[in-house]
């Protein structure tokens, strides 16, 4: 916008669902979480923390950060059971889109705003830009580093610029109930 401000938010089209599926994520969710709160104070959302399988202070930890905590403990373990596990209990009504978030995820405070703004184009599936926050700490975090850098920029952009969906990381998506549904749900692999 002028001046280099953010740009005005869209009128929301969509209601987010933010869920954060965690599986004995009590060291790392309390950074998320304060994260959301303040992109939730932006873009009014519903935040859910899935405690998959936790033997840790997980569900005790997003209890006290005031967010909807569903603990599961039966079925199969991953990420994506758990997923079709949640979807199954709380379908998304017609009106939602699921925002997916790892519990060890940062996110800036207009994260839900920016995906308000694409879902009120027209766009049915998002992905957030992915980064590692430390890339110098190992070769491993240097390797994934390079890896976000070069899928942020030589494919997701080229996905956008043709005018096709995004290529899903696995976390930081948003996705409306209609594509979901397009799709067939999450997939009964081990990841989503």
């Amino acid at each position: 916008g002028p001046g280099g401000g953010t740009p005005p938010v869209a009128d929301p089209t969509h209601h987010l669902v933010v869920l954060v599926p965690a599986h004995d994520e009590a060291r790392v969710l309390g950074s998320l979480l304060g994260d959301l709160a303040e992109a939730s104070r932006r873009m009014p959302s519903e935040v859910v923390v899935l405690a998959d399988h936790c033997t840790d202070d997980t569900a005790r930890i997003a209890t006290e950060t005031g967010v909807t905590v569903v603990e599961r403990t039966e079925g199969e373990g991953g990420k994506g059971a758990a997923l079709r596990w949640y979807l199954d209990r709380a379908p998304l009504a017609e009106d939602e889109a699921l925002v997916v978030l790892d519990a060890d995820n940062r996110v800036p405070g207009d994260l839900l705003e920016r995906f308000n703004d694409e879902l009120a184009a027209g766009h049915t599936v998002l992905q957030a830009y992915l980064g590692v926050s430390n890339p110098d700490a190992s070769s491993v975090a240097t390797a994934s580093a390079l890896s976000y850098w070069a899928s942020n920029r030589m494919v997701q952009l080229a996905r956008r610029n043709l005018g096709w969906t995004a290529d899903l990381g696995g976390t930081g998506m948003c996705i409306t109930k209609q594509a979901l549904e397009s799709v067939g749900g999450f997939g009964t692999s081990f990841a989503e």
